[in-house]
């Protein structure tokens, strides 16, 4: 994620609607026989797209809000610390979002 206080906020955006703070997403696939008992499991990297936060107004502060919960989720999923961010800044929709296709595969 990069936060620029006065031009927004570009993070990653999963399932074309929710944001995320993680560049990919690991999930397993599995394979069924005819009985649907599992045969074989894999692993997929999903890589996920750039989505961009737009202030709308120079006085908005929601761009930083989506901030400071994105980084929420990044840190409670990794620790076990439970901070709770969000209850510091007001809600306000007031930002305008811009969603950008990787071209690149790994």
């Amino acid at each position: 994620m990069v936060l620029s206080i006065e031009d927004g906020l570009l993070t990653y955006v999963l399932d074309g609607y929710t944001i995320y703070p993680f560049p990919s997403k690991l999930t397993s696939v599995f394979k069924f026989d005819e009985k649907n008992n599992i045969t074989e499991e894999s692993k997929k990297v999903e890589r996920l797209n750039y989505r961009f936060i737009k202030p709308i107004n120079k006085e908005s502060i929601e761009h930083i809000r989506h901030f400071t919960s994105i980084l929420h989720t990044g840190l409670i999923s990794v620790s076990v610390l439970f901070p709770d961010l969000a209850r510091y800044i007001p809600d306000e929709e007031d930002v305008q979002m811009f969603d950008c296709v990787q071209n690149y595969k790994f």
